[in-house]
């Protein structure tokens, strides 16, 4: 069984500024428990609410939908020859 432990937080007025008149709001995680938990630095989390509870999970990028125009264009260069995919790369370089 996993050893649970509690984390007592505080909630914060947020830096940013919204357009609305409420106040945001913002709760920092840090620490290395999040190591030890198995997050790392770029990981995608899930982030349910009910009854005044906040459930974190890290997804599984497998599990993230790809963005359609990602996903075309990913397609489009799939079908291409070796020369026109090359000559493309070299393209991009240059504009960049």
């Amino acid at each position: 069984m996993k050893k649970k432990e509690r984390r007592m937080l505080t909630v914060h007025a947020s830096r940013q500024r919204y357009a609305s008149l409420n106040e945001a709001l913002c709760i920092i995680l840090e620490g290395v428990w999040l190591n030890e938990l198995g997050y790392r630095p770029g990981d995608r989390v899930d982030v349910r609410t009910e009854d005044g509870r906040l459930t974190i999970s890290r997804i599984n990028p497998a599990d993230i939908p790809e963005d359609p125009e990602k996903k075309a264009c990913r397609e489009e260069v799939g079908r291409m020859s070796a020369k026109q995919r090359k000559m493309m790369a070299a393209m991009l370089r240059d504009a960049m």
